[in-house]
């Protein structure tokens, strides 16, 4: 499956990409949308998730007959002036840059916020969430403003975009949705992605796929347990044979 970007006006991608589904035949493409991310905005002491296009002006096409479906595109009258407009492109992805876009966003093509824990000297300690798959292409971090830059390519161009982060003093406050410019409903309690898991301490773990989270209390009490049960066994065992001996 081959990737593609139809280049539009910021702000008209949601129009584009419900024209498409109206009007172009889905034996011609597969998936057609919008990519959209989460960042952390911090006001009047409380923090807020906020839900924004992560590349303005640009939606993303799959498709195994790009000819036929850019032949289609060019017929639906919005589209074709847009195209005599210059203000629409029709632009293809390398393997590589569709299969970063795949790893940094859910199937919701909802780039979520990503844990971040740090020594306190800005050196990182740990990630999770979609920027663990591309710590090595971070250029900048912003601790205070809760966002990473990330150096990737896109058709072919090197660009930069915001990932959201929170660190650790954020998943003890209570997360609430504010702004969200995504076409589908958030709820108001802000809810941490699968990659995110919150232990009852409020230190969360990484937690690796098709797997339950460890109980850290509940497995240090079971090795405690266990010890008990060794040393209770050893006294036992001293008793039965000071009986067998006379001792």
């Amino acid at each position: 499956m081959l990737w593609y970007v139809l280049q539009t006006r910021t702000g008209e991608e949601e129009k584009l990409v419900d024209l498409i589904h109206q009007m172009v035949s889905n034996d011609l493409y597969e998936e057609c949308f919008v990519v959209y991310q989460e960042l952390l905005w911090r006001r009047q002491q409380q923090n807020f998730v906020h839900v924004r296009r992560a590349f303005p002006g640009y939606v993303f096409i799959t498709s195994r007959e790009p000819k036929s479906l850019f032949f289609c595109l060019k017929q639906v009258p919005v589209m074709s002036r847009m195209i005599a407009d210059e203000d629409f492109f029709f632009l293809s992805l390398e393997s590589e840059e569709a299969e970063f876009l795949r790893r940094i966003m859910n199937e919701d093509y909802v780039i979520r916020l990503s844990y971040m824990e740090t020594d306190g000297k800005g050196n990182i300690r740990q990630v999770s969430g979609p920027l663990e798959a591309c710590v090595s292409q971070i250029v900048q971090c912003r601790f205070k403003k809760r966002y990473v830059l990330v150096r990737f390519k896109l058709h072919q161009e090197e660009k930069t975009v915001l990932l959201g982060i929170v660190l650790h003093e954020d998943i003890c406050e209570e997360l609430k949705y504010e702004k969200v410019e995504a076409p589908f409903l958030a709820s108001g309690q802000y809810k941490p992605g699968k990659a995110l898991d919150v232990q009852p301490s409020g230190v969360p773990i990484l937690v690796p796929k098709g797997q339950r989270p460890i109980n850290k209390g509940s497995e240090i009490q079971n090795a405690i347990q266990g010890k008990e049960e060794k040393c209770l066994d050893a006294i036992s065992e001293r008793k039965e044979k000071r009986l067998c001996y006379g001792v």
